[in-house]
């Protein structure tokens, strides 16, 4: 079973699967250093889904375009933000130019890096914001289906020899789970982002901006 047909299974129970307290946290975390990047003019979302970049992001309707191959998960994209431009189309396909580019949660992936990148360069982006999944993790519904998975080193080497500078850290560590209260599972992941190996990360979040040049 391909990605695509396994997205267009889930995509009516997609967003329930992410409503606990730690994926609030997740993208707590991502929407700080999304903002730490230049302020966005046009973005593209690559492996959109059903829209939650939107809301993770806090993304304004104009300029933006959400690209995914699951026609049904973007049927509950288009129900859920009316206002937002969306295409069932492959993202290396994309013909428009935009400044900014996100992938969360696993797109990079599944899309492959080397691609992604590609993506990057034929849109002219100047910077972007992923969500990997980490050496060692993936989704329950894809424990069967073999996708590319990167560590902070390989994702470092990909962007700088494609004259980008990215920042690499681990996101979503292993909490107490006696504490399921926002409060308890934010210290619990800031306590870890300082002091846990990257290695036991779920995911790492990764900014990067263009460059002319990095010695």
């Amino acid at each position: 079973m391909d990605i695509k047909t396994i997205y267009n299974e889930l995509a009516e129970s997609y967003d329930k699967r992410y409503q606990e307290p730690i994926h609030i946290i997740e993208e707590n975390i991502v929407l700080d250093k999304f903002y730490r990047l230049d302020p966005v003019r046009k973005v593209l979302s690559v492996g959109v889904g059903t829209g939650q970049d939107i809301t993770a992001l806090q993304l304004d309707s104009e300029g933006f375009l959400g690209v995914d191959i699951s026609y049904k998960m973007l049927q509950i994209a288009r129900r859920n933000y009316p206002n937002y431009q969306f295409q069932e189309i492959n993202a290396v396909d994309v013909k428009e130019e935009f400044d900014t580019v996100v992938a969360l949660f696993g797109v990079v992936n599944y899309i492959t890096l080397a691609k992604f990148i590609d993506v990057l360069s034929a849109v002219n982006a100047s910077q972007c914001c992923i969500v990997t999944y980490n050496v060692g993790y993936k989704p329950i519904y894809l424990k069967k289906h073999d996708i590319e998975r990167y560590t902070k080193p390989e994702i470092e080497l990909a962007f700088r020899e494609n004259s980008w500078l990215s920042d690499v850290e681990g996101l979503s560590y292993p909490y107490d789970t006696q504490h399921f209260d926002m409060e308890h599972l934010m210290m619990d992941q800031c306590y870890s982002l300082a002091h846990e190996p990257i290695s036991k990360a779920k995911y790492l979040l990764t900014t990067a901006v263009k460059t002319k040049w990095i010695s």
